[in-house]
C-alpha cells in the first residue's frame, strides 16, 4: 500500500505556510503570528458571531432505526436475510 500524507499548515487566509515535501516521515513546523490569526477570527471569520445552532437540527438529529433501515442479518430477521 502506497500512501502520501501531504501534511501542511494553513494560515487563516488559506495560504499554505509550511508543507511536507517528501513521502518519508517529517515534522512540519511554522512560526505563527497569533495576533494576525486573531484579526482573521474577529473580522473575517467570526464563527461565534455567525453560528446558528437553530439551523443544525436537520443534520444533527438522530435517525430512528427502523426494521427497513437495518441490514436483515443484523436485524435478526431470518425471513429477510436472503433479500436485499
Amino acid at each position: 500500500m502506497h500512501q502520501i500524507g501531504g501534511s501542511c499548515i494553513i494560515a487563516p487566509s488559506g495560504e499554505i505556510v509550511a508543507q511536507a515535501i517528501t513521502e518519508d516521515d517529517e515534522v512540519v513546523t511554522a512560526v505563527c503570528d497569533l495576533d494576525h490569526c486573531r484579526s482573521y477570527t474577529e473580522n473575517i471569520f467570526n464563527f461565534v458571531a455567525h453560528r446558528r445552532p437553530e439551523h443544525y437540527g436537520l443534520i444533527t438529529a438522530p435517525i430512528p432505526a427502523t426494521r427497513e433501515s437495518r441490514h436483515p442479518a443484523e436485524a435478526g430477521d431470518a425471513t429477510l436475510a436472503g433479500k436485499r
